[in-house]
């Protein structure tokens, strides 16, 4: 799990190395794995938050909801 948030620490500290690596396809399919469970966790951590305001089922529904909805659309 700590692969994932080093990725992206790696990418906001390191923007132009990180974007330069994508170019060059350096660890491509890592990255995107990484940043995938990255957002994901970040969209279920919101959606969490967003339900907390009516109720604890509601935060437990849209924090499985919005990172589902997230992955369809891809």
């Amino acid at each position: 799990m700590v692969k994932y948030f080093a990725l992206l620490i790696s990418l906001l500290r390191e923007s132009r190395v990180f974007l330069e690596e994508l170019r060059e396809g350096v660890r491509l399919q890592n990255k995107i794995i990484s940043l995938l469970v990255c957002s994901s966790l970040f969209i279920a951590m919101y959606g969490g938050i967003i339900g907390a305001y009516h109720s604890w089922i509601q935060a437990l529904s849209s924090a499985i909801k919005l990172p589902a909805l997230y992955l369809i659309t891809l």
